[in-house]
């Protein structure tokens, strides 16, 4: 395989590296959301110490910088997530994170990370959610406060179809506070139809949903570097090609094994078009091919 460097220029800043993992280190998440895919998200939470010294003996053996983008579930739940970030970073690696910006651990985060070696936070938009909670200005502050500190940050909301007429609501918020957020398709089943290909014409209008975003969730036929420069981790450390491809590559504690070859997607639907969430990455991995 060729090798090939992604380059992102954020606040006028050069980001690079090589391969990205996104890993799904906890499941749970103490939130209720009525469209979250994840049943297992309500499940007790038993929390799962990264091995921090095996993580970064697997990629150094590779000789290679990844991007390890941290997902769930809710990341900052995990003990020593912020640990682990740091030795990622001072080890050369760049990191993303999704978060829903409620845990008592983003002031933390916010101190001890490096948002030069960030390639983004994103942050979840649940409003009907935080407001039920009573959670929406603490939502707020910590956004302004990943922000203040000098982190790419932007955030998405849900356009599910339920909430089509709290669309200005939802807007509202955000722009009176300052958060710079979009809506983000549904993926899932509603009153017996399936998302995000039953939206109507209307809906596509009310949350000025993107059509290319749209079709990156019906990825049958198109090429995807999922397994070649992009894979999937799951919280015990397993690789797979990725979150619909159940294709083992490795674990990230003992060895990566990327495939020689570029996949051509199989799925009607994919709820993790690696291909489309970083597309820079995928351009690169076919140019290393010709």
């Amino acid at each position: 395989m060729n090798v090939f460097i992604i380059i992102f220029k954020i606040k006028n800043k050069m980001i690079t590296y090589d391969y990205w993992l996104q890993w799904d280190v906890t499941r749970f998440c103490a939130l209720d959301c009525e469209y979250c895919f994840n049943p297992e998200s309500k499940k007790k939470f038993t929390p799962i110490e990264l091995d921090i010294d095996a993580l970064l003996k697997t990629l150094l053996k590779t000789g290679k910088i990844f991007r390890i983008g941290f997902t769930g579930g809710e990341p900052l739940l995990v003990p020593n997530i912020i640990e682990a970030i740091e030795a990622l970073q001072v080890n050369g690696h760049i990191i993303s994170l999704n978060t829903s910006l409620l845990n008592k651990r983003v002031q933390e985060f916010s101190e001890k990370v490096d948002p030069d070696k960030t390639l983004f936070v994103h942050a979840s938009y649940h409003y009907h959610e935080f407001k039920k909670r009573g959670m929406l200005g603490r939502f707020a502050e910590n956004y302004r406060l990943i922000e203040e500190k000098g982190f790419n940050i932007y955030t998405e909301a849900i356009a599910y179809p339920k909430y089509v007429s709290s669309v200005d609501e939802i807007l509202e918020y955000a722009l009176t506070n300052g958060i710079k957020t979009k809506f983000a398709p549904y993926v899932g089943g509603y009153k017996s139809k399936g998302y995000p290909e039953k939206y109507t014409e209307g809906e596509i209008a009310a949350f000025n949903l993107d059509y290319d975003d749209i079709d990156s969730y019906s990825p049958k036929g198109e090429i995807c570097n999922a397994g070649y420069s992009a894979a999937v981790v799951y919280s015990n450390g397993e690789i797979h090609k990725c979150f619909n491809i159940k294709e083992r590559l490795g674990n990230i504690y003992e060895e990566i094994n990327f495939e020689k070859n570029l996949e051509i997607c199989q799925r009607n639907v994919c709820g993790c078009p690696l291909n489309y969430y970083d597309k820079e990455l995928l351009m690169k991995s076919l140019r290393s091919k010709l």
